[in-house]
């Protein structure tokens, strides 16, 4: 029995330096709340994924029954929409990761696996309509530029970044409700927070304040506190003091919602 299943983007995959460098994947956050609460955890991130790809993986380990091994399962949502296809072997070979991730109970219990390593360059769809361009601009010669406005096309239908829609990529919402009643029905604690918000999650008002028990983002915090120089530079992600940072805010709610 473990204690708790993590699930995230690349803003769970580790420690940051201000260059965007991973200087360790095992110093990230759920690694640090992991060892505040001297639990077993799990922790499985998807950078440059989303809700759709943590739904397929819940999809497959929930079919292997092995979501029941958990009492709790956290969720850092990332900015939505995000979709992307890869080949069907590197596809096979992501998910045969997690499983096997998963099914290992080892001493190094609370390690980080990056499920998507490799996998950027396998993509045969992405909603970024720059990596849709790259992933098959070598197949278009003389249309170039043709490909690069249907690119874009398809990303700003899939991704009109438009708030104020009244149906606005349900897909991605579906999938984080899908991992929300999986967990239960396997009689897990479900929790999840935005690390990014986005114009798909962002609330039609002022948010409530919270991050578990409201609407708020990890990186609005981050810029409303005047840390926003201490992120990685590209890719925002965390370095020491973001960790630290986020952690005080996570554990504070964590310990107000009962989480055990």
């Amino acid at each position: 029995m473990y204690d708790t299943l993590w699930i995230g983007c690349s803003h769970s995959a580790g420690l940051y330096d201000h260059s965007n460098n991973v200087i360790d994947n095992n110093r990230g956050i759920a690694n640090r709340i992991a060892k505040h609460y001297d639990q077993k955890w799990k922790i499985l991130t998807f950078p440059g994924e989303g809700n759709f790809a943590f739904m397929e993986a819940v999809k497959v380990l929930n079919d292997r029954d092995m979501i029941k091994q958990f009492r709790n399962v956290i969720v850092q949502q990332t900015y939505e929409p995000r979709l992307n296809f890869f080949t069907n072997d590197s596809y096979k070979e992501q998910l045969s990761r997690v499983v096997k991730y998963i099914q290992y109970d080892g001493p190094n219990i609370n390690r980080t696996l990056n499920a998507s390593l490799g996998m950027h360059d396998k993509k045969v769809f992405s909603i970024i309509g720059r990596e849709l361009y790259e992933s098959h601009a070598d197949n278009f010669i003389n249309e170039k530029i043709n490909f690069i406005d249907v690119s874009s096309k398809i990303a700003e239908e899939i991704d009109p970044r438009n708030p104020k829609l009244e149906f606005y990529a349900e897909w991605s919402k579906a999938a984080l409700d899908y991992i929300k009643l999986v967990s239960e029905n396997n009689g897990c604690n479900f929790y999840t927070f935005k690390w990014f918000g986005s114009y798909n999650t962002q609330p039609k008002t002022y948010p409530k304040k919270g991050l578990f028990i409201g609407e708020e983002d990890i990186f609005t915090l981050v810029n409303d506190s005047g840390l926003y120089d201490e992120l990685s530079k590209p890719g925002s992600h965390p370095t020491e003091k973001i960790l630290r940072f986020a952690f005080d805010k996570l554990i504070s709610e964590l310990e107000q919602i009962g989480y055990k």
